[in-house]
């Protein structure tokens, strides 16, 4: 008995809203960085990976706190290197 042909489902028109509304308000929440600095944030998202026990402290630290804590810590190092050269 042979099979039924079926035919791949295809979208009728296109998908998504291609003109969605951001109010500047709403762009500006999402980019919004923790901390003030007299320059704006670099583009380049750091992730670094920890040890377990300093993992565990970072984690008990609030959100705010605590990427302001690493941001400093950082910032701090690479001024020391840089009066160290």
């Amino acid at each position: 008995m042979p099979g039924k042909k079926v035919e791949s489902h295809k979208p009728h028109g296109k998908l998504g809203n291609p003109n969605p509304i951001q109010p500047p308000e709403f762009l500006a929440a999402q980019r919004q960085a923790f901390g003030d600095y007299d320059e704006p944030m670099g583009k380049k998202v750091f992730g670094t990976r920890y040890p377990q026990s300093v993992e565990k402290q970072l984690l008990e630290i609030p959100q705010a706190e605590r990427v302001e804590l690493i941001r400093k810590a950082v910032i701090q190092a690479l001024a020391e290197r840089n009066d160290e050269q």
